[in-house]
């Protein structure tokens, strides 16, 4: 048995499209000759809206290792494939991993990978860096409201992390040079092939609105 630990969530896009890559784990699993068992594990995003939700991230990638060694260690799996996204999921199960080693148990991860960079009139490529500059502009009378909410509906074009070299892609980056993940995928966009994307992955398609790569 090979477990797919999955951390697919609706609340962020960084984790909307990983049960959907969670299948193509699967499919490779049973055509190697194996038997895959996905589990889904608690993920939380660090870039909560200013509120005390921000105070939980950290901890939670002890809450992340901990349920994946004990559902790994309860259900005795030959190996594990991990699907991280944001942030604290992809140190959380590469704890997780660490930690059940010594077995020793192979594992791997393949991430969600970074969202395509959104794009506004000049602006080529929006980060959550930029976000909170225009913020601070529309605070100060530099930009208009009705601007700053077009541009923010421009800056997430489709799933997938956010495209800056914040938490979730540097520690994808570590992991790929680790060896814990498999060449290539590290900062692979959810669009891509490398991902195993199919039609159904991309923004245009999920209705995510503009700025995705199909849109005019």
């Amino acid at each position: 048995m090979i477990a797919v630990v999955n951390s697919f969530t609706e609340m962020v896009p960084g984790h909307f499209h990983l049960r959907e890559l969670a299948d193509f784990v699967k499919q490779g699993i049973i055509e190697a000759g194996a038997s895959p068992g996905v589990q889904h594990h608690r993920h939380l995003r660090r870039h909560l809206p200013g509120h005390k939700g921000m105070s939980y991230p950290l901890p939670s990638r002890e809450l992340i290792a901990d349920s994946a060694e004990y559902m790994i260690e309860a259900h005795q799996f030959d190996g594990m494939v991990m699907l991280p996204g944001c942030d604290k999921i992809v140190p959380g199960m590469l704890m997780a991993a660490m930690r059940l080693f010594e077995h020793p148990l192979p594992s791997s991860s393949m991430r969600g990978g970074p969202m395509l960079p959104g794009k506004y009139k000049d602006m080529e490529a929006i980060t959550l860096t930029d976000m909170r500059e225009l913020i601070g502009r529309t605070q100060t009378g530099r930009l208009t409201e009705d601007e700053l909410m077009k541009i923010e509906e421009a800056a997430l074009p489709g799933v997938g992390t956010c495209s800056m070299l914040g938490t979730a892609n540097t520690m994808s980056c570590l992991a790929e040079a680790l060896g814990m993940s498999l060449p290539g995928c590290g900062l692979a966009h959810p669009v891509s092939a490398k991902n195993g994307a199919s039609p159904s992955s991309r923004p245009s398609d999920r209705g995510h609105g503009e700025g995705g790569p199909d849109a005019p």
